[in-house]
């Protein structure tokens, strides 16, 4: 879980909202009323909608249908990738006790994801045999010589009969 970058006041326009994703570089934002309490998420694709259906821009985000996906702090990742994955979401806001307290993006799930995989294949990783660690410590043992030229065998010949050196 992350820190949220910001939240946006349930009074904020639907122009100030825009600008603040705008600069936060952010598709969605947690909008939150005068005690903090989460309301949902006001997004690009709110944006978007409000946009293009011509509402005005001076209309407050208590008006607006905000996208309500949230997750719990005590979620299985599973469940988390599973909130992303139908909503369509880059992030999903942590919410504890009406309060967004942070938010999960794909990047920290998958880091979650793969830290705990490598933790497991790291306890499945066989143990090192008996020959193999006395070859180790004994490494001189394993050596094999290099074997003496034959002067009578075809293959250390040339093609003129003469020795290859």
């Amino acid at each position: 879980m992350t820190s949220i970058p910001a939240k946006i006041s349930v009074d904020t326009t639907i122009e100030e909202a825009n600008q603040i994703l705008l600069n936060t570089s952010m598709t969605r934002l947690p909008v939150v009323d005068e005690d903090d309490d989460f309301l949902g998420c006001f997004t690009s694709l709110n944006w978007a909608e409000l946009y293009a259906n011509g509402a005005p821009l001076d209309t407050p985000l208590s008006a607006v249908d905000l996208d309500q996906v949230a997750v719990t702090a005590d979620m299985r990742p599973s469940q988390v990738l599973a909130s992303l994955v139908d909503n369509n979401a880059s992030a999903v806001v942590v919410v504890e006790d009406k309060k967004a307290v942070g938010w999960i993006t794909q990047k920290d799930l998958v880091a979650l994801m793969y830290q705990q995989q490598s933790s497991a294949l790291e306890k499945l990783r066989p143990a090192p045999s008996f020959m193999s660690r006395f070859r180790d410590r004994y490494p001189r043992l394993f050596q094999r010589e290099a074997k003496p030229k034959n002067p009578r065998d075809p293959q250390q010949r040339g093609k003129n009969g003469k020795k290859n050196e």
